[in-house]
């Protein structure tokens, strides 16, 4: 790993143990539309891609808008019940493999395809917000993932080069993000893609969660 001072998350699955609530919203979704859900795996799969991208996967175009409102204002409803009451959790660890990066000086972002509100709403709710300059949303690019748009945007706002950062994701869509961006990628299987998914495509350097990808990160960059 070459010389790096930079680190970006992505957020659902990474940071947090938000895939059930979300797969719940996304059933509750269908249902109020009345229509048939899918399956739990279809959904997961598609997750971190963005919400109109996987709602076309199922709806017909003239639908896809008012579910991604009918999904937005459920699941923000349930976030905001707080941690732990809405089945949301942050990943064991998370807060002291944030707080060591801070402590070595380096920059920290995140790059999700929830909105900046709820991501930011969230931090706040677990008390990380602090350690983060900058969240990329959805509705800050134009190309959801798997395109690099999101990092790119994080990239530019610290002033450094894709060389000078790694990207950690939870998902396969998180490492062809890297990919497309020149960017290294550190998996966590924290979320939805197991460590055979990752080596499966190619990728080598995977972890438990972002605490032992957090240490790895500092130890290669002579912080440990």
């Amino acid at each position: 790993m070459a010389k790096k001072n930079t680190a970006i998350f992505d957020v659902d699955g990474t940071l947090f143990s938000s895939i059930p609530t979300i797969l719940n919203s996304f059933a509750a979704t269908f249902e109020k539309m009345e229509l048939a859900f899918p399956g739990e795996e279809k959904i997961k799969a598609l997750i971190g891609c963005g919400l109109p991208v996987i709602f076309s996967e199922f709806l017909p175009q003239g639908a896809i808008e008012r579910a991604v409102e009918i999904y937005r204002e459920i699941y923000l409803a349930t976030q905001r019940k707080g941690l732990s009451s809405s089945g949301i959790e942050i990943v064991p660890g998370t807060q002291q493999a944030l707080q060591d990066l801070a402590n070595a000086n380096f920059n920290i972002g995140a790059f999700t395809m929830k909105s900046c509100f709820a991501t930011r709403e969230l931090f706040q709710q677990a008390g990380i917000e602090q350690f983060f300059k900058i969240v990329v949303g959805f509705e800050n690019v134009e190309h959801s993932k798997p395109d690099s748009e999101g990092l790119e945007k994080c990239l530019d706002f610290f002033g450094v080069e894709k060389s000078q950062a790694v990207f950690v994701g939870d998902s396969l869509h998180d490492l062809q993000a890297s990919r497309n961006g020149g960017v290294e990628f550190l998996a966590v299987t924290s979320g939805t893609a197991e460590k055979d998914d990752f080596a499966e495509n190619g990728c080598n350097l995977i972890f438990p969660s972002v605490l032992e990808a957090g240490q790895y990160f500092l130890r290669e960059n002579g912080e440990s």
